[in-house]
């Protein structure tokens, strides 16, 4: 009977020990790790790095890098030049628009060489910037030599070379150029200076004009040439002209 006994309980034992041991073992498999997904179910992956928005979660591509070029605080989306102050003026730009946009009646230099020198020496303009409507500047002409593909009556004069009394007053232009194409030997004389005698002359005449008493006689034989021949031109560029820029006859 004991021994029956003991018999029993051994197996009960057993069955419970095996029973045990199949919890156990469902309890490894369900114990959460994979189903709360403690490597990629915690959401470390959803708002992080690899594919949501190439950096990390906090945005900082988003708002960045890849949408302007440069910085997410819009730095060079009005950065660039507008053509309007960053570059200077030059004379080859200058030269193109008034060569081509001011042809015909409005006609300023006889060929793109010769404004291009007249740009670069005979004129004595200051440098300006792009965008001037006033002042005997570069900056000024360009400014109205491409404002004449536009309307050429209204801007060619003030592009060309005596400024029309718009890029520089016709006296201011006029004594620019004798100060830089009549030197030396070849200066003209002033009875008080070149404003003030300029001042007395006639001004009524066409900005080109190579002949009759007018400033804007003076001014022709003043500039491109006067650069070319001083000895020749800067005495008919003279308040006292020897000839061509003298009273009608």
């Amino acid at each position: 009977m004991t021994c029956r006994a003991h018999s029993s309980y051994a197996v009960l034992l057993t069955l419970s020990l095996a029973l045990a041991g199949c919890g156990d073992d469902s309890g490894g498999g369900g114990d959460g790790s994979v189903d709360t997904g403690t490597g990629g179910g915690d959401g470390s992956m959803d708002s992080g790095g690899g594919g949501g928005d190439g950096s990390t979660g906090d945005g900082s591509m988003d708002s960045g890098g890849g949408g302007d070029g440069s910085t997410g605080d819009g730095s060079t989306s009005d950065g660039g030049d507008t053509g309007t102050g960053g570059v200077p003026p030059s004379c080859l730009d200058y030269c193109g628009s008034v060569i081509g946009n001011c042809t015909g009646g409005n006609v300023q230099f006889a060929s793109f060489a010769e404004c291009m020198s007249h740009c670069a020496t005979t004129g004595g303009w200051a440098g300006g910037s792009r965008g001037d409507v006033t002042g005997n500047t570069l900056g000024c002409r360009t400014t109205h030599a491409t404002n004449a593909a536009t309307d050429a009556a209204a801007n060619c004069a003030a592009a060309g070379p005596s400024g029309g009394n718009v890029c520089g007053t016709w006296c201011g232009v006029y004594c620019d150029q004798a100060a830089t194409n009549c030197t030396g030997g070849d200066a003209i004389t002033f009875t008080t200076d070149c404003a003030t005698d300029c001042a007395a002359f006639p001004d009524a005449a066409p900005p080109l004009s190579n002949s009759g008493d007018s400033v804007q006689c003076r001014i022709y034989h003043s500039g491109a040439p006067a650069g070319a021949d001083s000895a020749l031109h800067c005495p008919h560029a003279a308040p006292d002209s020897d000839a061509f820029c003298v009273p009608a006859t």
